[in-house]
């Protein structure tokens, strides 16, 4: 096995699992399922854990790195949120004009045209409030990471390509395009360029055949310096939460996570290095405290 340029998520399992106690090699794979925690349930803490970093950055100036814009059309009026969505900064038209947020209690009357300048949020789509239109306009918007997932691959026919397992796995079309993926087993990695849900085949831009029973790992779309964050604060998660748990987090374990993070993101920000760390929550401009978990019996929270 060669060596790993990423964090992904099948070392994330692992790494989980050593932390709460409960690691053997045939657990870490999938291929026994006695444990107390199964995979699934592991990656579904990772993911909160990546969302609880994102959070965190998001009331920071670190924000600005999810920043991003796409061009998407539309299809009678209706234009379909990026897998990546997570909030809008600006909605364009093909002029560059804002297109203004509204309400679908805003619709135009019978016999009236509507706006082509108002939108509103249905679902995971933007919907115009004048129907027919199908130009394609630009959406600015900060970006959320997509979910992790994690598993032994099945071969597939080609050799850029692997089945996902069945646990796990977002049944969306492309939901995993622009992923970077590592083949834990070989040491090596990729770049998405496919997915298909109902066969859950992935394509990768490299030429490494996937052979059957390689652990694989998505790469999580935070910043690589934040990727050292995730497994441990799943392990708190499962500590204060898992009524199977061994033993509920201590608060030296909670404080070194929030010192880790906030001096990560001390660093990502590009802070003076004699910034007193309690005054980073005025450099950020915040009117209010993070808040954060409850650790239940214990007394503390993680940024309480």
């Amino acid at each position: 096995m060669g060596a790993h340029a990423y964090e992904d998520a099948y070392k994330m399992v692992r790494d989980v699992r050593v932390g709460v106690n409960e690691f053997s090699a045939t657990l870490w794979t999938g291929a026994d399922t006695s444990g107390k925690f199964d995979n699934t349930y592991i990656l579904d803490q990772l993911n909160a854990a990546q969302a609880r970093v994102y959070a965190l950055m998001m009331k920071t100036e670190a924000r600005d790195v999810f920043q991003t814009s796409a061009s998407i059309t539309g299809s009678s009026s209706v234009y379909t949120l990026p897998n990546d969505f997570g909030r809008v900064i600006q909605f364009e038209d093909t002029q560059g004009h804002k297109v203004f947020p509204s309400s679908s209690k805003d619709l135009p009357l019978v016999g009236s045209e509507g706006s082509e300048n108002l939108y509103y949020r249905k679902g995971s789509t933007l919907v115009l409030n004048k129907s027919g239109v199908s130009d394609v306009y630009t959406l600015k918007y900060f970006k959320m990471p997509r979910r992790m997932t994690a598993g032994l691959a099945a071969a597939s026919s080609a050799t850029n390509s692997l089945i996902m397992a069945t646990a796990g796995t977002v049944y969306r079309n492309d939901y995993y395009n622009g992923f970077i993926i590592d083949n834990y087993t070989d040491g090596t990695y990729g770049t998405i360029t496919d997915f298909v849900a109902s066969t859950r085949v992935a394509t990768t831009d490299n030429s490494v055949a996937w052979n059957e029973n390689d652990g694989y790992g998505i790469v999580s779309d935070l910043p690589q310096e934040t990727h050292f964050l995730i497994a441990p604060l799943a392990v708190i998660f499962i500590k204060a939460q898992h009524p199977a748990a061994q033993e509920r987090p201590t608060k030296l374990e909670v404080d070194l996570w929030s010192d880790m993070m906030m001096e990560t993101i001390v660093a990502f920000t590009n802070q003076p290095d004699d910034i007193p760390i309690e005054d980073i929550f005025c450099d950020y401009g915040q009117s209010v405290p993070w808040t954060g978990v409850n650790i239940p019996g214990q007394g503390y929270t993680i940024f309480g």
